[in-house]
């Protein structure tokens, strides 16, 4: 979904301040319920000389769905200029709910996994539940993104792991330090 407004809008009568106009965006374009259940929250804010830029992730049942965003640009004279997201449509989707129960009934399975794939325990690990695609898996799924450091060598990963079966479908390394 993209939205352009390349001139200013004809019918600004009075100057808003930017939250004002950036709500107002987002009530005119996203349903009640998207708005009141906070399912596009703010999580980053980057400015420049002419526009200050809000990114949102999409958030469907209490879970972030991962690669999916929504930037709002405002133009500081005064107005949305342009607006684009990659959800496509509507997420709708039925899983169980994170527990303590749901984390103990895969952790072992994660472990094996990953000290097969590493040759090293980890030193600790947390995990945060998601709504993960990929190319192998197209529509959406109940997943954790789990972040996972080694000590000697220090080293940060991030697995995505199937919150149903424990299996990793994505493991890629963000930071090693020898």
């Amino acid at each position: 979904r993209d939205w352009e407004f390349l001139q200013p809008p004809s019918l600004i009568k009075a100057r808003q301040d930017e939250s004002s106009v950036v709500g107002d965006f987002l009530k005119e374009h996203f349903s009640e319920s998207d708005i009141q259940e906070k399912r596009w929250r703010e999580w980053k804010i980057v400015g420049d000389s002419t526009h200050t830029h809000h990114h949102y992730h999409y958030f469907y049942k209490g879970r972030r769905a991962e690669g999916v965003g929504l930037s709002v640009h405002y133009n500081r004279k005064g107005w949305v200029e342009y607006a684009n997201s990659d959800l496509e449509k509507n997420i709708s989707l039925e899983f169980d709910p994170d527990s303590p129960e749901v984390r103990k009934k895969i952790s072992h399975i994660v472990a094996q996994q990953l000290v097969s794939r590493s040759g090293r325990v980890f030193q600790t690990w947390k995990w945060e539940p998601i709504l993960w695609r990929g190319i192998s898996h197209p529509e959406f799924l109940a997943a954790y993104e789990i972040e996972v450091k080694y000590a000697d060598p220090f080293k940060v990963q991030f697995v995505i792991v199937d919150q149903s079966s424990g299996k990793i479908l994505v493991d890629y390394q963000k930071l090693r330090n020898i």
